[in-house]
């Protein structure tokens, strides 16, 4: 067994299963959100996500049937966790989290090397989908250029972004309830 880890196999071979398992946009987003909420309901789990309800019941029940999750019946809903018992928790726990570090480096980054320097205060990143919702203080004149020029120098210039002014923030509405994840300020907070 030790000369079959080494060989990078069994690397090659969660790699694989991970790719097989989480074949699906729908699995990806619910397995991401319970992990960052274990004991969701499903219901939860697809208003967080912004997926309609059947993608999202097909994953939850094709990962509970891989063994990925758990589920526990409450009332008329279910709730879910992930197994903390599959062989996969570990490389996703960790992939989940990084994902999450990722958020709070890009918030940073952005501020200091693309609004700072501009006098201008990042206030708020929200990441939804493939769009982020840049909030911030001040003059937004020439950011625009900047943000791409960063994303692109990052690797991430597929992203779409929206830059909002706090002024604006009331008349975006829409756009805030968007699901995704918020580094800096809470919005909620910032609307009240």
């Amino acid at each position: 067994m030790l000369a079959y880890l080494k060989s990078g196999n069994f690397i090659m071979l969660t790699a694989k299963e991970i790719l097989k398992i989480l074949n699906s946009k729908s699995k990806w987003l619910s397995l991401l959100v319970i992990f960052e909420n274990a004991g969701i309901s499903g219901r939860k789990v697809a208003q967080k996500t912004g997926l309609a309800w059947a993608p999202v019941k097909n994953a939850l029940d094709q990962l509970e049937e891989q063994g990925l999750l758990e589920r526990e019946k409450k009332g008329k809903s279910y709730l879910y966790f992930p197994n903390k018992d599959h062989y996969l928790f570990p490389i996703l726990k960790h992939f989940f989290d990084y994902l999450d570090k990722l958020g709070k480096v890009l918030f940073h980054e952005l501020a200091q090397e693309v609004f700072s320097p501009q006098r201008v205060d990042l206030i708020s990143l929200k990441v939804c989908d493939d769009l982020l919702l840049l909030i911030f203080k001040g003059e937004g004149e020439g950011l625009t250029e900047e943000i791409r020029g960063f994303l692109r120098k990052k690797g991430l210039s597929r992203l779409k972004f929206k830059l909002i002014s706090l002024s604006e923030l009331p008349r975006q509405q829409k756009l805030l309830k968007l699901p995704g994840k918020t580094f800096g300020a809470d919005l909620e907070a910032l609307l009240n």
